[in-house]
């Protein structure tokens, strides 16, 4: 066994030796992506996976970054593995001190139809995951755009959007 691996590490590698004899789609090549001794086990994996799952070389190194937490590469894989674009998926990477929960709220606003300008208005840092949710949510519901923009604001917390959101959603009715 190779030394500059650890246990986890090559446990990786084995079984992307392994998918590739199960899968003619997975490569050499795209072994040779993950397999690399600056990503933890836990980061291969994720790596490893999105090519068992049927992504391309370009979907998966646009998140095999060293920096990356394996979690945040699982949000990423599974975004592109829904079929959300690069330019989608690059909301949920715009900014590096993104929680995974803020990543999800941003793909779920895609996979919900939002359009990108629509999830600008809450993929920002400043907004936490159930302060997006909130957001998200007001425009899916069917509020108007500007009423929704009332309650736009970091500095309310969650629930007090939720209660101007319910607020409106009532005056809707």
């Amino acid at each position: 066994a190779d030394t500059k691996f650890d246990y986890k590490q090559m446990e990786q590698i084995r079984y992307g030796l392994k998918n590739m004899k199960e899968n003619p789609n997975i490569t050499v090549e795209k072994i040779k992506v993950f397999a690399k001794t600056c990503f933890q086990g836990k980061q291969m994996e994720q790596l490893r996976l999105g090519f068992k799952n049927g992504l391309s070389i370009e979907q998966v190194e646009d998140y095999a970054l060293e920096y990356y937490h394996f979690a945040k590469m699982a949000v990423i894989r599974e975004a592109y593995e829904k079929g959300l674009t690069k330019e989608q998926v690059s909301y949920m990477r715009k900014y590096d001190e993104f929680k995974t929960t803020q990543m999800e709220e941003i793909m779920e606003g895609f996979l919900n139809g939002l359009s990108k300008e629509i999830v600008e208005l809450y993929a920002k840092p400043e907004f936490d995951a159930p302060q997006m949710q909130e957001i998200r949510e007001g425009i899916e519901e069917g509020l108007e755009l500007e009423d929704v923009k009332t309650y736009i604001n970091p500095n309310y917390s969650a629930g007090t959007m939720a209660i101007m959101r319910y607020e409106l959603e009532k005056k809707s009715d």
